[in-house]
C-alpha cells in the first residue's frame, strides 16, 4: 500500500479509495483487523439486513411453464393453421 503511494499515486488514490475516504492509513490496518475479529468474536451471528423490493418484480423474463391441457390447445391451433 505504501509503495503504490509512492510510485503511483493516482492508481493509489482509484485502487484504495474506500479507505482513503475511510480516513485509514496503511499503519492503522493492523489495528483495523484487529478491532473487528474482537468485535466478529464477540458476536459471531449475522447481523440481519432489511431487505428492499426490487423495482421490477413484477418482470419476468422466462414464460411460466404450460399445463397438458393448455400444450395439448396450443398444438392444435398450430396444426390448424399449417392445414389451413
Amino acid at each position: 500500500m505504501e509503495e503504490l503511494k509512492e510510485e503511483d499515486p493516482e492508481k493509489y488514490q482509484v485502487q484504495f479509495a474506500k479507505f482513503v475516504r475511510a480516513g485509514v492509513d496503511s499503519d492503522d490496518l493492523e489495528d483495523l483487523y484487529k478491532k473487528v475479529h474482537a468485535a466478529i468474536r464477540a458476536d459471531p451471528a449475522p447481523q440481519k439486513k432489511e431487505r428492499s423490493k426490487p423495482a421490477d418484480a413484477g418482470k419476468r423474463w422466462k414464460t411460466p411453464k404450460q399445463g397438458y391441457e393448455a400444450r395439448k390447445a396450443a398444438l392444435k391451433v398450430k396444426l390448424a393453421e399449417v392445414t389451413a
